[in-house]
């Protein structure tokens, strides 16, 4: 059993961005699908938004950064998958390493969404693919910014942080548009 959850999450619902005329074009499955970036370990801000999700229906993808987090990250997906009571497992969790920092690891990322999230890497698969929901959660400051003053901060340190904590939000946002955008484009009733 996992602990409550300390945060809420506010689901913002896509048809408010649209006048009440239109309704979203969604996989005709109706599988919800997500990626949560920043899983580090069972206290993460993202671990608790995955399950949150999970509990909701979601398939969902986690990531974690580099070696040092990948066992913790893949017990924890084990665990949910093999020990979570059918009445509490929604949907079913995955995880993959992910340099937040990196275009290329990011990219790699976003085009193994279909495979991990469809059940296979077949064309027509990850051409009807949609990704239902982006958690960025993640944030960095190398160790030498965290010392001294605030007016220490090295221009270094300054773009290492904002890069990996803020920057990479675009970055994802970008290599994950094709299979979020599909679902902003409303169509007539």
């Amino acid at each position: 059993h996992h602990p409550p959850l300390s945060t809420t999450l506010y689901q913002q619902q896509p048809t408010s961005f649209f006048s009440t005329t239109t309704s979203l074009s969604l996989s005709s499955s109706n599988k919800k699908t997500a990626l949560v970036l920043g899983v580090a370990n069972n206290r993460s801000l993202a671990w608790s938004c995955a399950l949150s999700l999970l509990s909701k229906n979601y398939h969902v993808v986690v990531t974690y950064q580099n070696d040092r987090f990948a066992s913790r990250v893949q017990d924890l997906i084990t665990h949910y998958n093999n020990h979570t009571t059918p009445e509490e497992k929604k949907g079913k969790a995955y995880c993959y390493e992910c340099d937040i920092s990196s275009d290329a690891s990011v990219s790699n990322l976003c085009q193994s969404l279909p495979s991990l999230l469809s059940g296979g890497g077949n064309e027509n698969k990850k051409s009807k693919f949609k990704l239902n929901a982006l958690v960025h959660s993640v944030a960095h400051a190398p160790a030498s910014a965290m010392k001294g003053s605030f007016l220490d901060t090295t221009l270094d340190d300054y773009v290492s942080t904002h890069d990996v904590s803020s920057y990479s939000l675009l970055r994802v946002a970008t290599s994950a548009l094709p299979y979020l955008s599909a679902q902003y484009h409303p169509t007539p009733e």
